[in-house]
């Protein structure tokens, strides 16, 4: 499937849709719950399929990043917020994984051609715009991925974007829903606050030596450092052997004319083309319905019909019409005939039978092929042969690496004189993971802590960091876990209990505040008691930033001023822990009339895609009812 998958990386369907599901590599996370390591602790089941410890932590760390990015530096974890998140970050696993189980049992599927072209146009795969077969093989085996498993999961976030756009799509807006929708978010709110200082209670916290000593005893793991390892190893790298080759002239240019047909650019065609999809066991119908179909093709292009516009209208791959050159291994055999028979530009063929259809092609361009002189590719065959001789080397070497090290169990000093390799030493990194791309590789992490290197004192088996590179490991160094002393992280504790306690207080004390303001007292007499500067806010829109967020939220959230909510109060706690009393004084309408005619299509189009929206959570709330969920947490 990947040689036509460059072919493909053409044309503006393509590009619609990446455009529209956005892949990145965040694909990476769904990996783990899809298709999780059986022996992982598990955190749930959702009909059974489940999710471990490992998809809960980093979807847990996900989240709390994205707090830390919308809260800024003063964000902190407290232990209810950390609940919180893992409990939000749990829900936000089993909500996608009951969709994707919901979205297969509904029968949807994704055709190989939108996987095709969706992959070709992801630019993570691509070199010079084009989609590069060995970069993507590259990057999978650098993620310990399969083609096939990665391919899975583009299938799964398509057919979710699918089911999202088609929900949004299929909706619409009345009149009366437009314009009470501009009345919201058009309105605009009038208001004044103070702010509360957190620094005034911080200083009013007093901690025993008890309650220090009790919080250190009962949260230890959180001052546990990981164990940890440093390994000495030695690297056998095609690259460093390819550096020792040192060909002769002789030799370059005999392997120039052993090797003719490597420097040689083979014919190239220039095609548009009209495909008609046939299935491997067609019936006599879709058969029949197929030559229809291929019969008011060949009319329309016999009349002069544009070839692109009729593919758009009848081909099932309209992406094939635009056009791109070629070579004739990367076309179907029976395309390929049409190649060789064909020598005059701008022609179009006959309607043929390929393997999945039939095909009828257009060739605008022709290419003959070239033989490059030796002096043109004098580099590239000085390359190729530095390469084929280290792959000789390199195969032979591996065997001799894999055979003296396991020889000599507990040293690699022999196995590096024998093969003339350097030992190198890592930094200590623990089971996550060190700082270096080779410290950070998977294989290289589990064959250092594995029991017969770590325990045994062993070299380890010999380790692929990928196609070209293979190392023999041994630990350097070994610390254990060990838990930090109290008097290492007694300024962290007190911190901490001290911002706890103060957090209490002033939630207290402006809870107080509000349900005076609430009784009568004006937000100025309050101000003026306390010592707190008012700060007053004019008409201002929801989305604006000239207030802090978290403010500007709660002021909308609050209810409507009226004769029975004279005084509309409420708090908030802002980023920096500091906390708000607002006092909301007048609010103004959106008005539909005053938007213009483009503003109008704006909220209409808004609209229905919040609605959209809306059926989506309502889908997934009654696939939640219907699935079988089990959480680990409900059973203790």
């Amino acid at each position: 499937m990947l040689q036509s998958i460059r072919d493909k990386s053409q044309g503006w369907f393509a590009w619609v849709v990446v455009t529209v599901i956005g892949l990145t590599f965040a694909l990476w996370g769904v990996h783990s719950y899809l298709y999780s390591n059986q022996l992982q602790s598990v955190v749930a089941k959702v009909n059974g399929v489940k999710i471990t410890q490992q998809d809960l932590d980093q979807a847990y760390n996900q989240l709390k990043r994205q707090k830390q990015l919308q809260w800024g530096a003063n964000y902190s974890v407290h232990d209810q917020s950390e609940q919180e998140l893992k409990s939000t970050a749990l829900e936000g696993l089993v909500s996608s994984l009951v969709v994707h189980q919901g979205i297969s049992q509904a029968g949807f599927a994704v055709g190989p051609e939108l996987l095709e072209v969706t992959l070709a146009k992801m630019p993570i795969f691509q070199l010079n715009g084009v989609f590069s077969k060995e970069r993507f093989q590259r990057l999978m085996d650098d993620m310990l991925y399969s083609p096939d498993e990665f391919l899975a999961q583009m299938k799964d976030q398509i057919l979710m974007t699918e089911l999202k756009v088609g929900l949004a799509n299929t909706n619409f807006s009345l009149p009366g829903e437009l314009k009470q929708a501009v009345e919201l978010i058009k309105q605009k709110r009038q208001f004044s606050y103070v702010v509360v200082p957190m620094s005034r209670f911080m200083s009013q916290v007093k901690l025993t030596p008890d309650a220090i000593s009790q919080y250190y005893d009962s949260h230890k793991d959180d001052f546990t450092l990981p164990e940890k390892v440093s390994v000495d190893y030695i690297e056998l790298s095609l690259a460093q052997l390819m550096k020792q080759e040192h060909p002769s002239q002789q030799e370059i240019q005999q392997f120039y004319q052993d090797h003719i047909s490597a420097f040689t650019r083979p014919a190239q065609w220039n095609l548009q083309q009209i495909f008609i999809r046939v299935p491997a066991d067609a019936t006599q119908q879709q058969l029949s319905d197929a030559k229809q179909k291929i019969t008011k093709i060949t009319q329309a292009l016999n009349k002069g019909t544009n070839f692109g516009a009729v593919a758009q209208t009848y081909s099932d791959n309209p992406a094939l019409a635009t056009p791109v050159w070629i070579t004739a291994d990367q076309v179907d055999p029976m395309v390929q005939g049409i190649l060789m028979k064909t020598h005059d530009n701008n022609t179009v063929s006959a309607p043929v039978r390929a393997e999945q259809g039939y095909v009828i092609v257009k060739i605008l361009n022709t290419r003959s092929a070239k033989v490059f002189s030796f002096a043109d590719v004098r580099d590239k065959v000085t390359a190729e042969y530095a390469q084929q001789k280290a792959e000789a080397k390199f195969s032979d070497l591996n065997d001799q690496l894999s055979n003296v090290a396991y020889e000599n169990p507990h040293t690699l000093a022999i196995a590096a004189k024998q093969l003339n390799l350097p030992i190198q030493s890592t930094e200590l990194f623990s089971r996550e993971g060190g700082a270096t791309a080779f410290t950070k590789n998977l294989n290289v992490i589990n064959a250092a802590f594995d029991d017969d290197v770590l325990l045994q004192n062993n070299n380890s088996n010999p380790i692929n960091l990928n196609d070209n590179d293979v190392v023999v490991l041994r630990i350097n160094k070994h610390v254990p876990t060990i838990v930090k002393p109290l008097s290492d992280v007694k300024a962290t504790i007190i911190k901490t209990l001290t911002q706890q306690a103060a957090l209490k207080q002033i939630k207290q004390w402006s809870d107080a505040l509000v349900q005076k303001i609430q009784q009568g007292m004006s937000l100025q007499q309050a101000a003026s008691q306390n010592g707190l500067s008012i700060q007053q806010v004019a008409y201002i829109a929801q989305h604006s930033s000239a207030v802090e967020g978290n403010i500007l939220n709660a002021v909308f959230e609050m209810p409507r001023v009226d004769t029975k909510n004279k005084n509309n109060v409420s708090d908030v706690q802002l980023p920096s822990n500091d906390v708000a009393v607002i006092v909301l004084e007048k609010v103004q309408t959106g008005d539909r009339d005053a938007l213009s005619a483009a503003n109008k299509k704006v909220f209409e189009s808004s609209l229905k895609n919040n609605m959209g929206i809306l059926d989506y959570q309502l889908y997934v709330n009654g696939l939640l009812q219907i699935a079988r969920i089990e959480r680990e947490d409900e059973k203790s």
